[in-house]
C-alpha cells in the first residue's frame, strides 16, 4: 500500500475495510467503478442488490456486507466537492 493512503494498484482509498472491498468488489471488475461512483449507504445497497439480482453477485454474509457498505459510504460518499470552483462571470 502506497503512503498516501491510496492502494497504487487499485486506486482505492486504503482503511478498515479496504481488503474486503477489493477482495470481494475487484474480482468481477475494476476499482475504477468505484471510485468513479459517490453515493451514500443506501445507494451501496442498491447497488449491491441490483448486482446480485441482474449481474449474479452471491450474497454475501451479513457482516462481510456491512464491512463493505461502511467502507463504501465511508469512502464514496456524494461530495459536494468538485473539479474546478464554478465560474463567477461579470459582466460589464
Amino acid at each position: 500500500m502506497a503512503a498516501s493512503g491510496i492502494d497504487e494498484k487499485t486506486g482505492l482509498i486504503t482503511g478498515k475495510g479496504f481488503e474486503t472491498v477489493r477482495d470481494n468488489c475487484t474480482y468481477c471488475h475494476s476499482a475504477h467503478i468505484i471510485t468513479q461512483n459517490r453515493m451514500d449507504r443506501e445507494g451501496w445497497l442498491e447497488t449491491i442488490r441490483w448486482m446480485q439480482e441482474t449481474q449474479g453477485l452471491d450474497e454475501f454474509d451479513p457482516e462481510i456486507e456491512r464491512e463493505i457498505l461502511d467502507y463504501l459510504s465511508s469512502h464514496y460518499a456524494p461530495s459536494k466537492v468538485y473539479r474546478r470552483p464554478p465560474l463567477i462571470i461579470q459582466w460589464e
